[in-house]
């Protein structure tokens, strides 16, 4: 019986978590640039390009705006982004964010740098 239990638990399990690995992957990408536009586009889109950074107009592909991605991780880790006077988003976002540059524009970068070689 106590393995009948078990079982059930940890179907039950997989169930509820299944939704929410899936919803994680497909939060990649999409989820960036949801945060973006939720929090910088008002100053960094079509309208105002503080600093003369644009993120209306990114490459799909990570390595082409390395520069910039590894710029915004920098004012996000040092806290710059967003200003003071702007809200700020849940940490946990800047936490998506900030490890979506790291994982995605490091990887796209190896991968330009092999395919150099």
């Amino acid at each position: 019986m106590k393995s009948v239990s078990a079982v059930a638990a940890v179907l039950v399990l997989t169930i509820l978590i299944a939704p929410s690995a899936r919803a994680a992957q497909k939060s990649g990408a999409e989820g960036v640039l949801a945060i973006l536009e939720t929090h910088c586009i008002d100053c960094h889109g079509a309208d105002k390009q503080k600093g003369d950074i644009r993120f209306d107009k990114l490459s799909d592909n990570p390595a082409a705006d390395s520069a910039l991605w590894l710029s915004v991780l920098e004012q996000l880790d040092a806290g710059e982004m967003p200003p003071e006077k702007k809200p700020r988003p849940p940490e946990e976002e800047v936490a998506r964010v900030m490890n979506w540059i790291q994982v995605n524009v490091s990887s796209a970068r190896h991968a330009f740098q092999a395919k150099m070689q």
